[in-house]
């Protein structure tokens, strides 16, 4: 198998391309085993910050990563369909921490239908992006923030928040 592999790790993410000898759709599985331990799978459906599904970019949010992720080697261990291997491994020698003390909270509920997210400020940070998804699609994003709050769909370019409804700050 020849495998072409491009690995990166960032913030509460990790994204891994991954192509076989035949195309991106010959890989089966994608796990990244962290400095720390920790072994993550990675996907390829579309869900998980991957883009497109069947494209050949594997990725996954890591949502429990308390403190900032640690520097060292990650180590991308990639499968095709007929079980044949490749590993990549990508060292990771700087940590850009993640926004903290997020508002709305986490598993929280608001009435409003066009919140203002905020956020306590990163050391070394003075750009970011976020998006807001509904658990299927990305349906609003805002690129180039540099303050400490953003409110939702101030472009009026994403829908109105509905009540009912679970949505997810990525």
């Amino acid at each position: 198998m020849r495998v072409m592999m491009r690995a990166a790790t960032a913030m509460a993410g990790t994204v891994c391309e991954c192509y076989g000898s035949a195309g991106a759709r010959t890989i089966a599985s994608v796990t990244v085993n962290t400095p720390y331990g920790a072994i993550y799978t990675l996907y390829d459906d579309g869900q998980h910050n991957d883009d497109g599904p069947n494209d050949g970019r594997f990725a996954n949010h890591v949502w429990d990563i308390i403190p900032a992720p640690t520097t060292g080697d990650y180590v991308f261990n990639a499968t095709d369909n007929a079980s044949n291997t490749g590993t990549i491994s990508d060292a990771l020698s700087n940590v850009i921490d993640f926004p903290r003390n997020i508002t709305p909270a986490n598993n929280s509920f608001t009435a409003d239908a066009q919140p203002t997210f905020t956020w306590d400020a990163v050391t070394g940070v003075n750009l970011l992006s976020g998006n807001r998804h509904n658990g299927i699609n990305d349906i609003w994003s805002q690129g180039n923030i540099t303050d400490t709050s953003v409110l939702y769909n101030n472009d009026m370019t994403g829908p109105d928040l509905e009540d009912g409804n679970t949505y997810y700050c990525i």
